[in-house]
Formats: structure tokens, sequence, C-alpha cells
């Protein structure tokens, strides 16, 4: 059985030279004890202080410890590897932590326990010591899914019981990974993973739907991105969305990727050296179609804020023809790109270690509407069914690029009313945030407000109206303190709304500038110091909260 001292090296030889923090280490340590069957019989955190005050690892000032053994005596490596073992006994390249790359083994359904004897035997004499792990690895999950008798196979393989306790730690380490959504399968022996029932994309919970491509519209905070991330991708997890927001300084490079310089290691021991290459980083939209085009099962969002803000033909460029989508949700025309190509088909993505644009050009899992055809070096890019891409647009936006109407055909538009519904909890709790200590409520104030603008005359009145959205509750404070809604509310409806009449602000107190408002709207008499009588007068009047009504079940 290993100490915790075994334990604790194995995690600070595994991530050398990375300062890790006292939870980083325990996490790591719990993980490694499960993945190797062994027993935690200590605690982490303190050897790791004891080997700082021994030398053998270094410390920051926020406590975050660091192995590095450039900077540490030669004896006290030594002294210190004798502590390390447990990495030595998994197989090469596995890291507790990332997503377990698994090779898919075909076994076939009948004499299954036949033909993985004869695997193993095979791995045997190619690997030693170490066949058992491979095959562990490759067939864990053929083994689970079949529920495959371990013995039976060791037994026909004629090799030891110690091996059964092998096969079986490697089983472990498959189940701990699958049941953490961190088992991403490959296929070394060209099977078509897509169609596979054994192939469920890494963290993607929600399942394939039909497409859409839809522009919110409103005036801010009418709740348009509240709509997408509570109805459009209700049950979708973080894996499935890709959020950008569209600036006038965002470009299609940003968008789409750019060529980088990126820093690797090549070499081993004396030959170790860094090198510079340079390589396809891919921006927002590459990274969900790659999600999209790799798992059919699952559906993917594209979330573009604010789209209104930045010049949305500039950003898709030549990409805007694959909005043009046929009857089964596939663009109608595809796009030529060698990059967003090569980094679709990769076996690695960008952030992996093992990942440069000359790679092996690995297609197997990729999904596209040619069919049996592989995806190729020369297969256009295409929009699939299971993407679906929503934006938001405010209505009263300055300075903004607009949406001609090629776009605007490319998607629905759908207008978000700007009223509550008391059937809403989460509207419900809005309307009723208090103002300060005035004692009225947001939503009784933004409904009269909203009547004044639209009664102003105002040119695009209706546009600068309040929604319900507009300002959330304050930190460390059950309502909307005064001085979140001065800075807001206050200093939007001076300085946009009614920079030109500002005779809603004829309060108790003279109000001749916008320092004025802010520094009266304070205490019980907020509103009274700041607004005219009759506004305050029929917001008293009316200062009643939203009961919450739920839906009735049918």
């Amino acid at each position: 059985m290993s100490s915790v001292k075994d334990i604790v090296s194995s995690v600070f030889k595994r991530y050398e030279g990375e300062y890790l923090t006292p939870e980083r280490i325990r996490n790591e340590c719990s993980i490694l004890s499960k993945a190797t069957d062994e027993d935690n019989p200590g605690d982490p955190g303190r050897t790791a202080r004891d080997f700082f005050n021994d030398g053998f690892v270094q410390r920051d000032a926020s406590s975050n410890y660091c192995y590095d053994s450039s900077k540490i005596s030669d004896s006290l490596i030594k002294e210190f590897s004798q502590f390390e073992n447990l990495y030595n006994r998994l197989p090469k390249d596995f890291n507790p932590t990332a997503v377990l790359k698994i090779p898919l083994g075909n076994v076939p359904e009948d004499n299954c326990i036949d033909y993985l004897a004869s695997e193993l035997k095979k791995y045997k004499e190619k690997y030693k010591s170490y066949g058992i792990h491979y095959f562990g690895i490759k067939y864990s999950k053929a083994i689970v899914d079949k529920n495959i008798n371990i013995s039976e196979i060791v037994q026909k393989a004629n090799e030891s019981d110690n091996w059964k306790d092998e096969l079986r730690k490697m089983i472990k380490i498959y189940n701990i990974a699958a049941s953490r959504s961190e088992v991403d399968y490959e296929s070394d022996n060209k099977i078509n993973v897509l169609e596979s029932e054994q192939s469920p994309a890494p963290k993607a919970t929600k399942p394939a739907e039909p497409y859409e491509q839809i522009v919110f519209y409103g005036v801010p905070g009418s709740g348009k991105s509240y709509k997408i991330d509570n109805e459009k991708t209700d049950g979708a997890s973080d894996y499935q969305k890709q959020k950008v927001v569209f600036h006038p300084d965002y470009t299609n490079s940003d968008f789409i990727g750019q060529i980088i310089p990126k820093m690797k290691e090549t070499g081993e021991g004396e030959n170790k050296k860094s090198v510079i290459e340079y390589s396809f980083k891919p921006g927002p939209f590459t990274t969900i179609l790659r999600r999209a085009l790799r798992d059919k099962k699952h559906q993917y969002y594209l979330l573009i804020e604010e789209i209104n803000r930045g010049n949305a033909a500039a950003i898709f460029g030549d990409l805007f023809q694959l909005l043009d989508r046929d009857d089964d949700g596939w663009s109608c025309s595809p796009v030529n790109n060698d990059d967003i190509n090569f980094y679709i088909a990769s076996e690695y993505e960008f952030w992996e270690d093992k990942y440069s644009d000359s790679h092996p050009y690995s297609a197997e899992r990729v999904n596209h509407p040619d069919g049996t055809e592989p995806f190729s070096r020369n297969t256009g890019i295409m929009l699939p069914p299971n993407l679906s891409i929503y934006a938001t647009m405010n209505t009263n936006d300055q300075n903004v690029f607009t949406l001609d109407n090629a776009f605007n055909r490319r998607f629905l538009s759908e207008y978000i009313p700007n009223k509550e519904d008391s059937k809403n909890k989460a509207h419900c709790n809005q309307f009723n945030l208090k103002i300060g200590e005035t004692g009225i409520y947001w939503g009784n104030f933004r409904n009269l407000i909203n009547k004044e603008i639209i009664g102003s005359g105002f040119i695009n009145a209706e546009d600068k109206q309040l929604g319900l959205f507009f300002i959330k509750k304050s930190r460390d404070f059950d309502g909307i303190t005064a001085k979140d809604f001065s800075d807001k509310v206050l200093k939007y409806l001076w300085h946009d709304v009614f920079k030109r009449d500002k005779n809603i602000f004829k309060g108790s107190v003279e109000i001749k500038s916008f320092e004025d408002l802010i520094d009266n709207f304070n205490g019980k008499d907020a509103f009274g110091n700041c607004f005219d009588a009759d506004f305050v007068a029929k917001l008293k009047e009316g200062n009643n909260p939203l009961s919450y009504q739920p839906k009735q079940a049918e």
C-alpha cells in the first residue's frame, strides 16, 4: 500500500514546474488514489507543507506549492524520487484530470471471450508487462457494456491471476472517467463512431433538435438574453454553447480564428528545448462548429449578443452564405476554408499539447451530408442541423451598424414584449424589488416612467422604454440601492431619454444638473426630491407588488 507521501509526490512530479493550490493537491490525490485502487492514509495538505519544510518543493506568497527539479539539489531530488511510484503503474499519457481518450475496440458479438483472449496475448507480446494496461484501456468499455467475465479472459489467455487485478484497475479508471463524463472515444479500427451508440459527446446533455436561426430584439432589459438562456438553451451544458459579443472592433479573425505563435517543448532530457510554431487558434464560430460536426446526437448553440453593435457582414465574411439552410438543416452551399477544415478533422484540440497544424488528418468522427464520402481536405464547411444560432439586438442602440436585408432574410426575428408576466416567477421577483428606502417597487416605477416616455412625443420613444431587467438586484442588498438606481436608471433617463425636456425632474429640490439629481436621490422621499409631484403621486398610488400566479396544469 502506498503512503500519502507516495501519492503527493506523484502529483508534484506530474505537474513539475506548476504551482498547485492545496485544494488542487487534495483533489489530484483523491483522483489518483481511486484510479490506482489505493487508500489515502493521511492529509495531502499537511504532507505538502512537510515537503516544503524539508526543501523538496517551493511555496509562493499565496501558499501554492511547486516541485521544480532544476531548483533542488541532486541529493534532495534522489530522496524525493523514492516516494514517487504511482504514475509508473498507469498507462503512458494517462492524465486523471483530463479527458480520458479511449480507442474503441471492435469486439464481435460471437466468441468475444476467445477474441479478447487473443487480443490480450498480442498486447503482451508487443508491450510485455504493460500489455494488460493498454489492453484494458482499449477494451474496458466493451467489457463493461457486454458484462464480460474478466477471469475468463485471463484464464483463456493462460495468464496469471495478477493480470486480473491489473485489468480490474484499468476498468475502474474507465468507470471513474465515464462517471465524470470525461471519456472521449477514438477509433483505431476505422469504426464510424458517429453512428455508434457507444459515442456520447463529452459533457453534452441536451439532445439534437430542429435548428433555429433567430434574432431576438426589444428594448434594453426586456429579457432577450433571459429567453435564450432559460428557454431556448434550457437543459444544455456550457459545453454545448459558445457565446460571443459583437462590437465595432470585432473582426472576422476574432470570430473564425487566426494563426498565432505557440510555444512547444521538443526533445527529452538534455535535448529538451522550447520552440515556436504557428498554429491556427479557433474562434468561437469554429469551436462550436467542430463540436456540432463531431457529435450529431446533441444540439449546439452559437449565441451572439448585440449582433448590431459590430459589422456583422464583415465579421461573417464569406461564411455568410452558410446561413442559407435546406429543409434538413444543412447549409445549402459549402465554403472552403483550409484552417477550419483541418481543425475540425484534427484528432486534438488547439489547447492540447499534441495539437499542431501538421497533425495527422483524422476525420472519422466528422458528421457531414456527403453521406458515405469521407470528410477530406477538399470538403467544404457547412452548418449542420444540430447547430442553432441565436442573437440579440437592442432596438434603441446608438451609433451601431444596421443589419441589411440579406442578413434579416436569413434569420427569423422575434420581438420580446416589454411587459411582465405574473406566471413567471423570475418576472415577479424582479418586479417586486424595492428601490432604496423609498418602498417603491421597481416594476411600478418602470411601468409609470414608460408611460411618460411613450406620451412624451419623442422620436422613437417606444425604443427608449425601460425593460423589466434593465437593472438587477444590488449586491448585498435585498432590492436596488439608491446608488445603483442613480448610476444606471437615472443616468439613462437624464442623458438619453429626457435630455431635451427635463420637466419630469422638477421635484421638491431644485435640480439643475445630473450631479444635483444623484445627490438628492436618497432617503425615504428620494422620488419626491427629484421627480415631478404629479408623477410621484401616481407612483405612490399605484405602488402594488406583482403576485405570482403559477400556470395551471392542463
